[in-house]
């Protein structure tokens, strides 16, 4: 949830009375560590994910601590732009253990199937091939890293990366002017969905070829709530 400094949702549920537990998702600035891969050493295993590990690994986790934590038997799962992605897929993949869990899921610029994203946005996608190749090419394997992110030393191609790192990954993990690290792997399954017509669908490893499409069909029994705005480039009204 973005800081909004004292009108910040988390702080206002808080206020409420709510037990509030914020979620960090692996990868950013704040994750760097993990007990099994270094990701200084092993770059590329460390970010080796996109949102269905994350919703696949990360989000049970994390709900069963927080469960654990507050002695309660469910809670309400609230997820922004990408939190909603992994529980989409959470939820297509194993509903029935999020039901003993979840009373119901809050999704804010939900984004899943992208098939009316902005025309920019769109557009952009068609710098994914290059900037992909780019970036395997000189092992950049995150976005937004301070510490990865100098492309000075690449010429004109570092600046083709850039250019498709500040304006596509800008808006998946930007909300700009303030972006938040995460994998180049994530960045290209968000793109692979938008050159497939919008489906949202698995990782492929090949751009050309569209990865399997997730089972949004089987989410019938989770109460969800969707909130989008009328003028956001990737959560679209159309699509939700």
């Amino acid at each position: 949830m973005k800081y909004a400094g004292d009108n910040t949702p988390i702080f206002n549920l808080a206020r409420e009375g709510y037990d509030i537990f914020v979620g960090n998702n692996r990868g950013n600035l704040y994750t760097h560590s993990n007990d099994k891969i270094d990701a200084k050493t092993d770059p590329a295993a460390f970010h080796d994910y996109s949102f269905d590990k994350l919703g696949k690994y990360d989000l049970p986790v994390q709900i069963d601590l927080a469960l654990k934590t507050s002695g309660q038997e469910k809670l309400t799962y609230i997820g922004h732009s990408q939190g909603t992605s992994q529980m989409f897929w959470a939820l297509a993949n194993d509903q029935d253990h999020y039901l003993s869990r979840v009373n119901a899921f809050v999704a804010l610029a939900p984004v899943a199937n992208m098939a009316h994203v902005d025309l920019a946005v769109k557009a952009s996608t068609l710098m994914l091939g290059t900037a992909r190749y780019i970036a395997e090419h000189d092992n950049f394997y995150s976005l937004f890293n301070p510490e990865e992110m100098d492309l000075s030393a690449l010429g004109k191609s570092g600046q083709v990366l850039l250019n498709f790192v500040n304006f596509f990954g800008g808006i998946f993990l930007g909300h700009d002017p303030d972006p938040k690290e995460s994998s180049t792997k994530m960045v290209w399954h968000y793109g692979q969905i938008i050159k497939n017509d919008g489906v949202f669908a698995e990782y492929s490893s090949d751009d050309s070829v569209p990865g399997k499409k997730i089972p949004l069909e089987n989410i019938t029994k989770m109460p969800i709530w969707l909130f989008c705005g009328t003028k956001d480039p990737v959560a679209t009204y159309e699509d939700n």
